[in-house]
């Protein structure tokens, strides 16, 4: 039986297949972290040319956002009574591209718009995950969507 991780990575593993085909049918080259066979600080490694300088692209897959019309987005996490970046203040991606479910596309933003979307348009700030110790913004799905740059 799966657990809750496994069925998750199965899942986001799924869409990233997705998003790298559609990114190789527009004539890009992708590495993904499945086929590099470990997991680094981003999912994908495109580029558009070969001898262009890649992008690094984190995939988040939000469940959540069906049912509670948000996104949620990790600005840091505490441990010991201490911030520590993690989420959004920690990504080395240049881009940052989510996905929902029942949606086949994909939103793209930088780690810094989000950011600064996330300071300016979050409708609640909550700790959650990990434990409880993520401080996570929530940013109003059709706001989120807004601000991105869709594809499909």
């Amino acid at each position: 039986m799966f657990s809750s991780f496994d069925s998750d990575l199965v899942e986001s593993q799924g869409k990233e297949n997705e998003l790298a085909d559609l990114l190789r049918s527009w004539g890009c080259i992708v590495s993904t972290s499945q086929n590099r066979g470990k997991f680094i600080e981003f999912d994908l490694l495109v580029y558009d040319a070969p001898d262009s300088s890649p992008i690094k692209i984190e995939l988040k897959f939000d469940r959540l956002s069906e049912k509670t019309g948000n996104v949620a987005v990790e600005l840091y996490t505490m441990l010991n009574g201490q911030k520590k970046f993690s989420g959004i203040t920690a990504t080395k991606s240049d881009l940052l591209s989510y996905c929902f479910p029942g949606d086949r596309s994909f939103y793209f933003i930088s780690p810094a718009e989000l950011l600064e979307l996330a300071r300016r348009k979050s409708e609640n700030v909550v700790f959650g995950g990990d434990g409880g110790r993520a401080c996570i913004a929530l940013i109003r799905k059709e706001i989120f969507i807004e601000n991105c740059l869709r594809l499909n």
